[in-house]
Parts: structure tokens; C-alpha cells; sequence
């Protein structure tokens, strides 16, 4: 955006995954997020922007750690239940060892609360591929699945917004 619309003010703000009303209070214009949304879209111009491969995200002594890429078959004994409104699917947590298994991860829990279940082999989780957010952890593996469908990544404005960057860039670009 900025390169096709140098005179513009453009200024990006990492959210929250629970800041799903900021762009409805005005706290910012535009937003680039995973679909689906965590909102009701009325009110709403969602615009895709482009498909995204999903990697399986598991403790680095995982058996299926190393391989390159998995299919969801190789999954067949993991327990997966899909978040309501994200497009992460989670493993039911498993006891480790003589760990007993911790309760499935929570809207409370941080992001880092659901990677140490992940760490811990507690559980396994399919994520979009760009969320790379895990991929600094060395306790943590990122594997492609090939046979999941695509996360699909939009930009979401208000739809009575009069600003013409939004206009503009809600129409697909040429280049």
C-alpha cells in the first residue's frame, strides 16, 4: 500500500487476536486477518487477498517432526478440533510421560500458553503458514500438511468508510 500510494499516511498497529472491535470503534482503518472472522461481518467490506498453506505446528521430538511434508492422515491419531471463528485447529491436549494431560487451551490462554502445550507434546495444531510466531522456538517443528485447505487472508474495512486508500486498495491491483 505504501509503495502504490506513497502520499498516503499509513501506519500498521499489531493486534491482539481479542481486538476484534477496533475496527468498528474506529481505532484503526483497515485489517488484515485470517478468515474466519471473530465478528459479524455486516457493516463490513472484506476483500481476499491472497490463499495461504497451513504447517503442523509440534514439539521438535515429535515423530512427525522431521518430515517434510505431512499429510492430514498422519494425524489420524490426534484428536482435532477446530477453534470457533480462527482458522487453527488443536489437538486435544494428551498426557505426556507419567504428565497427566492439562485442559484443552482456552480463550484465556496467551499465545505462549498454547505453544508450551505444543512444546510439551501435550497437543499438536495446524496454523497458517505466515503466522510464524512458533518458528523462533527450537522446541517447536513447522511441517506443511498438503492435504488441508488454505487459510484465506483479507483485508476487512468498514464498508461506509469514505477514505480513498481503502477504495482504491479494495480494488485487486493490476500489478
Amino acid at each position: 500500500m505504501r509503495r502504490r500510494h506513497p502520499d498516503g499516511q499509513v501506519r500498521t498497529r499489531h493486534l491482539d487476536w481479542r481486538d476484534t472491535h477496533v475496527l468498528a470503534e474506529g481505532r484503526v482503518d483497515a485489517l488484515v486477518a485470517y478468515r474466519p472472522l471473530p465478528w459479524p461481518t455486516d457493516g463490513f467490506r472484506v476483500t481476499e487477498l491472497r490463499e495461504e498453506p497451513r504447517v503442523l505446528l509440534t514439539s521438535a521430538s515429535h515423530h512427525l517432526a522431521n518430515e517434510k511434508p505431512v499429510s492430514l492422515r498422519a494425524l489420524s491419531d490426534e484428536e482435532l478440533v477446530a477453534c470457533v471463528s480462527t482458522p487453527v485447529v488443536w489437538s486435544t491436549p494428551k498426557p505426556v510421560g507419567d504428565r497427566p494431560a492439562p485442559p484443552p487451551p482456552s480463550i484465556d490462554d496467551s499465545f505462549e500458553d498454547k505453544l508450551e502445550l505444543i512444546a510439551t507434546g501435550h497437543c499438536v495444531a495446524i496454523f497458517p503458514a505466515g503466522d510464524r510466531r512458533a518458528a523462533v522456538r527450537e522446541d517447536i517443528a513447522l511441517v506443511p500438511v498438503i492435504d488441508v485447505d488454505p487459510c484465506e487472508v483479507v483485508l476487512v474495512t468498514r464498508a461506509d468508510d469514505p477514505n480513498p486508500l481503502l477504495a482504491k486498495n479494495n480494488e485487486r491491483p493490476a500489478d
